[in-house]
């Protein structure tokens, strides 16, 4: 209960910080290098090539010093005994090229690299390893041109943004020309976007590094301008910076790789623009600390300390503007930190947002100014549910407790009303949260109501005892009352003992209304209405003899005419159609009876089909008949 009390002390109030063309945060080298450097630790010591290979990459990274280095390249040598793929050869030759071991490559890993280079079934990824392979030995023992035309076969079977990635890598190494470099924009245009915020291809970070990267190092091989503009690159810095949880070995490594490229690339770079420290500030606070940096923490080249400006500071709640073209001032000690005295203003109560510029860049960052409050006189008493009496309210000022305790009843209800205003006005203060909670040590329970605002003045709350009863499990006896006032913008948050109250409930039994005894009513009969007569016999008869009388009506016309019906074909076609044709009638009287009309459909198909084949072939007949004759 106490926990769950801490949480009405302290509201977060929070909006989102709307950055214009800049990075949220950067690479904490204090907080996040601490964190990947244990995490490179880990890999340095494990029994695989590839943790300790991202490992002395990561390290390398964040010029950190690597421990024991003679015993990280003697566990290499041993590793690299036998080097069964590039890819592992890939990562002995680039670890020991960066511990600077001696001796501590296989002898045929050389001949592995350049035989993956000849293969024509090697991947693109095993052609990477290969190059950096070569280029970690010291060797450039490879065709130029004969790798241009692999590449641009790959690339024809599967073009794909990983793909791509891998011949932007290669080519930054073998030199290919404008050819490669043309394909950069084929792979931003693929990127993916998060929320307006973040940009990434699709496969992650491992892809993501990998592209990014390689555009970068193609990039500055060839001398041409970025085809990432200032708004993508800070959507990559985002999303880079969005990934700082990775717990791999691998992870940390490309992550802090890809951050390093970004941040070091002046072209590119973003700009990172964030608070440090605390965003809120009040009488006895420090100044605003804002932090304008690189994705690496350092000093970004582009932003000088006359380029900072505070274009305003805009109060949300009216929109009114405290505060506008304030230049900061550069922090003493840390030259990315720059700091803003917003209280020379004396900003009101409230939640702010300042608009900062640092050069071509811009950012939108959330403040709170808090402020105290005052607490004015409390009215506490004891009132009638049905409202027959006045209730009897008795004042109590802060911090003052009300001597006497109250008596409430079942039939009662506790009434507390109080106003707040702003710390020496006269104006009226409205805060988030204002309970009231009625405890009892004794008993260890608490129940916590909310006390609602009262004609825009005065916050009132009411409870009835009687219907509140079974939140306190009908447990009567003294209990205290305490006013709780919470704001995320206020620096004086309120907890007051007013008074005590004895509160006395009806048992469970007696608050529960008693069952009501019904008895049991008489059966009811339901009396349908009797059928009606049936008409005589007689009547019946001469309906159904009129009924008929057209058919045999028509038998005695044929009579009297004559049907010829020797000439009636008796063959298999015409016997078929008649009575194709005649269960097709009779298949409608049986659907007007009982059938569906799903069913009918399903059965008129097997009938009209032979129908139709046994009527076809019995006009074929009398057709040819009358041709003979003829």
């Amino acid at each position: 209960m106490r926990s769950l009390l801490g949480l009405f002390l302290c509201v977060s109030v929070s909006f989102g910080v709307n950055a214009a063309n800049s990075v949220q945060g950067y690479f904490d080298l204090t907080k996040d290098g601490s964190k990947f450097k244990t995490i490179f630790q880990e890999g340095l010591s494990a029994a695989d090539l590839s943790s300790i290979n991202y490992a002395v990459q990561g390290m390398s990274h964040l010029n950190e010093a690597i421990p024991n280095k003679d015993a990280i390249c003697k566990k290499i040598k041993d590793l690299a005994k036998t080097l069964p793929t590039v890819e592992q050869s890939y990562y002995a030759t680039t670890a020991v090229e960066k511990l600077q071991c001696k001796d501590a490559l296989h002898p045929d890993t050389l001949k592995t690299v350049m035989k993956t280079l000849d293969d024509t079934k090697a991947t693109l990824s095993d052609l990477m390893y290969a190059v950096y392979s070569l280029k970690a030995l010291g060797n450039k023992g490879y065709d130029k041109n004969t790798a241009i035309k692999t590449l641009q076969e790959y690339l024809k079977k599967d073009d794909s943004v990983n793909n791509l990635g891998l011949v932007f890598h290669i080519c930054a190494e073998v030199g290919c020309g404008t050819w490669a470099f043309e394909r950069i924009e084929d792979a931003v245009i693929q990127a993916d976007e998060v929320d307006g915020k973040l940009l990434h291809w699709e496969g992650g970070l491992p892809v993501t590094a990998l592209v990014l990267t390689g555009i970068i190092k193609l990039t500055q091989v060839e001398k041409k301008p970025y085809q990432i503009n200032a708004e993508q690159s800070v959507k990559l810095g985002n999303y880079l910076l969005s990934r700082r949880s990775v717990q791999t070995v691998k992870g940390a490594a490309v992550l802090l790789e890809a951050i390093t490229y970004l941040a070091d690339e002046k072209a590119i770079s973003p700009v990172c623009i964030s608070i440090k420290g605390n965003s809120q500030v009040g009488t006895d606070s420090e100044p605003i600390q804002i932090s304008i940096s690189d994705l690496m923490g350092r000093n970004h080249p582009s932003v000088t300390a006359d380029s900072v400006v505070a274009q305003s500071v805009t109060r949300l709640s009216d929109d009114v503007v405290v505060l506008s073209k304030q230049k900061l001032a550069k922090h003493s000690k840390e030259s990315t930190v720059y700091t803003l005295d917003l209280m020379k203003v004396k900003p009101e109560r409230g939640q702010y947002k300042l608009a900062l510029s640092a050069g071509s860049s811009s950012a939108t960052l959330p403040i709170r100014a808090l402020g105290a409050i005052d607490i004015g006189s409390v009215e506490v008493g004891v009132g009638d549910v049905d409202g027959s009496s006045s209730p009897r309210l008795n004042t109590v000022t802060h911090p003052n407790k009300l001597a006497l305790a109250l008596e409430a009843d079942s039939l009662q209800k506790v009434i507390i009303k109080f106003a707040l205003r702003e710390k020496g006005q006269t104006k009226i203060a409205k805060v988030h949260q204002t309970f009231v909670r009625i405890y009892s040590k004794a008993m260890d329970h608490e129940v916590i109501f909310v006390a609602e605002l009262e004609s825009l003045k005065t916050y009132k709350m009411e409870v009835d005892v009687g219907s509140v009863a079974d939140k306190f499990n009908y447990n009567s006896g003294l209990y205290g009352m305490e006013v709780i006032i919470g704001d995320a913008i206020i620096s004086n948050p309120i907890r007051w003992i007013v008074a005590e109250v004895n509160l006395k409930f009806a048992t469970a039994n007696e608050a529960k209304p008693s069952p009501v005894v019904r008895d049991v009513k008489p059966e009811i009969f339901h009396m349908f209405r009797e059928p009606d007569a049936r008409p005589l016999r007689l009547v019946s008869d001469i309906f159904t003899a009129l009924c008929i009388a057209p058919l045999l009506i028509l038998f005695i016309l044929w009579a009297k005419i004559g049907i010829n019906v020797r000439n009636f074909p008796f063959s298999l076609s015409a016997l078929g159609f008649h009575l194709g044709f005649g269960s097709i009638l009779g298949l409608f009287i049986i659907f007007w009876l009982r059938l569906t009309m799903f069913e009918t459909i399903r059965y008129l198909l097997i009938l009209g089909l032979v129908t139709f084949i046994c009527g076809h072939r019995l006009l074929s007949n009398i057709a040819t008949k009358r041709k003979r004759v003829q």
